[in-house]
C-alpha cells in the first residue's frame, strides 16, 4: 500500500502545477524523496455537486502532523454539468471559511491566496487540489457509477530558499469511482461523494531544487 502510494505521487507531482513557491511556468525542477511522514488525518470529508446550483463544495477537516493546529480545507466552486469537477489548487486556513457569518471576505479569499504567516507555523502552507478527469453528468446515464476514479492530492510547504529549495510532504488519496456515483433523475441528477468520510492519506517529504 505505501509502494502504491508513492508511486501515485510522484506520478501527481510529476504532472501537479500545486507547488506555492515556484510560479505558474517555471521550468521543472530536480525532486528528490526524502522519507516517509506521519500520514495526514482526513476528516468530515464532503464533495457534492449541488443540486439546481451549478456549484461544487468540496470540504474536509486535516490534522497533517499528530500534535499540530486543526486545518480546515474548503471550497465552493462552479460546475456546469453537476459533476465533481477538477479544481484549482486551494489553501487551507486555521479558521472556517463557510457557515459562519463572522468570517471576513478577505479570509475567504486566502482559499485562493497563500497566508504569509502559515510557513512559519507549525503546520505550515497547507493546499490541496481534487483532479476528476472522467466525463461530466450530463455525459453519464442517469443513476450510475462513474469507472474513472478521482484523486485528493495535499501538499504541505514547509520551508523555501533563496535558491529555489522547496520542502514537501505530499499525500495522494485515490477515490475510485464507485464512491462517486451520480445519483437522481432528470434536472436533479448530480455528482456526489459517497466514501467514507474519515480517512489517512499515506505522505512523503520531498526536497525541490
Amino acid at each position: 500500500m505505501k509502494a502504491t502510494s508513492l508511486i501515485i505521487i510522484l506520478a501527481a507531482a510529476a504532472s501537479s502545477t500545486a507547488s506555492p513557491i515556484h510560479e505558474r511556468g517555471d521550468p521543472p525542477h530536480f525532486k528528490k524523496l526524502l522519507r516517509e511522514v506521519p500520514s495526514f488525518q482526513v476528516t468530515n470529508f464532503t464533495a457534492t455537486a449541488i443540486i439546481l446550483s451549478h456549484r461544487v463544495y468540496y470540504g474536509f477537516n486535516l490534522i497533517v502532523e499528530p500534535g499540530t493546529p486543526l486545518l480546515y480545507c474548503q471550497i465552493l466552486g462552479t460546475t456546469g454539468s453537476e459533476s465533481l469537477d477538477t479544481i484549482r489548487e486551494t489553501y487551507c486556513s486555521n479558521t472556517t471559511l463557510f457557515g459562519d457569518d463572522d468570517v471576513s471576505e478577505p479570509l475567504r479569499k486566502r482559499a485562493f491566496y497563500p497566508d504569509p504567516d502559515a510557513l512559519n507555523s507549525p503546520t505550515g502552507l497547507v493546499s490541496f487540489q481534487w483532479k476528476y478527469p472522467g466525463p461530466g453528468a450530463d455525459t453519464l446515464e442517469e443513476d450510475t457509477i462513474s469507472d474513472t476514479p478521482a484523486k485528493l492530492i495535499i501538499i504541505r510547504q514547509l520551508a523555501g530558499g533563496k535558491n529555489g529549495e522547496n520542502i514537501t510532504d505530499e499525500g495522494v488519496y485515490v477515490v475510485p469511482g464507485s464512491d462517486i456515483p451520480v445519483l437522481g433523475t432528470g434536472m436533479f441528477r448530480h455528482q456526489v461523494y459517497t466514501g467514507p468520510r474519515n480517512f489517512t492519506v499515506d505522505a512523503f517529504r520531498f526536497l525541490t531544487i
